[in-house]
């Protein structure tokens, strides 16, 4: 027996092969055929990593005449350079380094901004020793509040 997922216990008419139906929407508000059209265009290009459907996207979303589909294709005209190279080179990405700078924010939220550059720098070099716990050094440790007695 096939398991279903939540929505075809509820609705046990829905099947998972079967795709709504936009186009009674899209003849009701056309806005709607366009944004499927849109995103279809925007996912196709990005997905094959096709320069030449980027040019086309651009070409063909920026004179639309549907202010924010102009908008989004005039970002992509002036970024171009950024996102075909995003585009083409999949495989590079910068998580190591967002990785090192959420350490620094985590230790300047954890000295509430009293810490100086000096110090965060010393604790951040520190961090990267083994064994090292920036809890246990006792220029991070918080003083405790006053006001609990």
């Amino acid at each position: 027996m096939p398991v279903l997922s939540s929505a075809q216990k509820r609705r046990p008419e829905l099947k998972k092969t079967e795709k709504p139906d936009y186009n009674a929407v899209a003849e009701k508000n056309p806005i709607v055929g366009q944004s499927i059209d849109f995103l279809y265009d925007l996912h196709n290009f990005v997905d094959n990593a096709d320069i030449q459907g980027l040019d086309n996207f651009i070409d063909k979303y920026g004179v639309c005449g549907i202010g924010p589909f102009e908008k989004y294709a005039k970002g992509f005209k002036e970024d171009y350079a950024s996102i075909k190279t995003a585009i083409l080179n999949r495989e590079i990405n910068n998580g190591m380094i967002e990785g090192f700078n959420d350490k620094i924010k985590l230790l300047r939220k954890i000295r509430y901004g009293r810490a100086k550059d000096e110090l965060i720098n010393a604790v951040s070099v520190l961090s990267t020793q083994p064994g090292f716990r920036y809890s246990n050094y006792t220029a991070v440790k918080h003083k405790p509040c006053k006001c609990a007695a």
